[in-house]
């Protein structure tokens, strides 16, 4: 395809993409069946340059936490979103202020948003981190349209379906969403302030003049003046189109995310303006949108059988329990970043046996004595930081000793390691070894990747390449004893 072709097509994508998102165009409030949210209310004036701006009011919402005014990272609290665009059921948001600092890509390197390591940790690492069970369920996967940029015909690269991704040029541009088409034009409707924690992780924040005083740079997910580079916004509010060097570590992270508003995952956060005053509203007292202490905990004692909790982990816990005595079974667990202090919930195994609280610890392991001997027990570890849930472990099932039953001892894989082209496939096979008496099976052998954007696998140990990369999957029984394999998908 010619240049000239590839720009055609790249303009009729985003068209395509504005039209997708966006379904009324205009000032006009427009209100979402049953949600009270409405799209951008939007304004136009010459600004004292001369130019053409506009004036944008945002309905907002709270969803999801993420540490924001504490520098350390130890306090977690309510994301606020702006609302782009809203049809129904379905909200386009953009968090009001820049949450994180990250490369566009650690390696100094041709890339593009497909490939780049931002993408993989807004979709894993940022994901699993400001958002609970039920917030992940309301997380729409979204059909991310990567166009080329047109001033300098550098490719955009191939579509993705993203979780949480950027804002790309267009985007950045496009006045339904409360943004000025001019890209040159330094608007402070595109202006966004950089949180104390996105601060203190590197970004580049202005302190001189009082006009930006807390503002920064924020990345756009497409392509800049070179391969690599990457378009972004300024502290002035306009679009850097020839980008900055990917590997730059002092540009902010601005999430973009699509929600269904079906979900009661999310509540009101009034509005904000890029002119005229705001009419905030606090963060609701009721249910929190994220992980917290109080609605992990709520769901674990309310869990209604012995089957794992919804969002769990093997990965990043890895939890494992073995008997010391016919009383006593010892937990294990792997440290999680971040975490202060690890939650260990309990009970006999069987329905009726509901969890209970049984100890709050900051090590990695804890023993729990005066059990029934010969007698399976269920238990879960939550990491926690301060009342914030980072991980909860898959639930692991152990029998103490002196009865007829016993432990799984140790989980064999048919490979160690695996290569595998994008979107080719390979089954492993796990095999359980018992020791000297029988286990009782509360689960089978069960599968997991460490990072489902390199490569995903099924319950029968099908592994599939999703792209380019590396990672570990693992095969796991109900005591928690696992092996890996290590997967490198080119």
């Amino acid at each position: 395809m010619t240049r000239t072709g590839k720009r055609l097509t790249a303009l009729l994508l985003a068209v395509v993409m504005v039209v997708a998102f966006v379904p009324v165009l205009g000032t006009e409030t427009v209100y979402a069946a049953n949600h009270g949210l409405s799209n951008p209310r939007v304004s136009d004036f010459v600004n004292s340059d001369g130019k053409n701006d506009v004036a944008a009011t945002w309905d907002c919402i709270w969803f999801g936490r993420y540490p924001q005014s504490s520098s350390t990272g130890m306090t977690f609290e309510r994301i606020k979103w702006r609302v782009l665009s809203v049809n129904g059921d379905d909200a386009f948001i953009l968090s009001d202020q820049n949450l994180d600092c990250k490369p566009y890509n650690t390696n100094y390197t041709d890339i593009t948003w497909e490939d780049c390591t931002l993408r993989s940790w807004l979709n894993n690492n940022f994901y699993k981190m400001a958002f609970n069970d039920a917030a992940k369920s309301a997380i729409k996967t979204t059909a991310v349209v990567n166009c080329d940029n047109l001033t300098y015909g550098i490719e955009g690269g191939k579509n993705t379906s993203d979780k949480v991704f950027l804002l790309s040029i267009e985007e950045a541009r496009t006045r339904a969403y409360g943004f000025p088409e001019d890209p040159d034009v330094p608007s402070d409707s595109r202006q966004a302030l950089n949180t104390k924690y996105a601060k203190a992780q590197g970004a580049c924040t202005d302190t001189s003049d009082p006009a930006y005083s807390g503002k920064g740079w924020w990345w756009l997910r497409s392509p800049g003046y070179y391969q690599d580079r990457a378009a972004g916004v300024s502290i002035y509010g306009w679009l850097n189109d020839r980008g900055d060097d990917v590997f730059y570590d002092f540009d902010a992270v601005r999430p973009a995310l699509h929600i269904d508003l079906s979900s009661s995952a999310w509540s009101y956060a009034g509005t904000v303006s890029s002119k005229g005053p705001a009419v905030p509203e606090s963060p609701p007292a009721g249910p929190s949108a994220s992980p917290s202490s109080p609605s992990v905990e709520k769901t674990i004692l309310s869990w209604p059988d012995d089957n794992d909790i919804n969002g769990s982990t093997f990965s990043l816990l890895q939890a494992k329990g073995v008997p010391k005595s016919k009383t006593a079974v010892k937990l294990t667990w792997k440290k999680v970043s971040g975490a202060t202090k690890y939650v260990v919930y309990g009970n006999k195994c069987g329905k009726k046996n509901r969890y209970q609280k049984i100890r709050e610890v900051t090590g990695t392991s804890f023993t729990q004595k005066k059990l029934k001997k010969g007698t399976y027990y269920k238990y879960l570890v939550v990491a926690m930081r301060g009342d914030q849930s980072l991980a909860v472990s898959k639930t692991i099932h152990v029998a103490t000793k002196g009865g007829k039953v016993g432990n799984n001892k140790k989980v064999t894989l048919g490979k160690k390691k695996l290569t595998l082209k994008k979107g080719k496939s390979k089954k492993v096979k796990a095999k359980l070894k018992a020791g000297s008496l029988k286990v009782k099976s509360h689960r089978k052998v069960a599968w997991e990747s460490d990072n489902e954007s390199i490569a995903k696998v099924n319950k029968k140990g099908k592994i599939t390449g999703v792209k380019k990369g590396t990672c570990n999957i693992y095969a796991y029984a109900q005591n928690g004893v696992f092996a890996k394999v290590k997967v490198t998908v080119k």
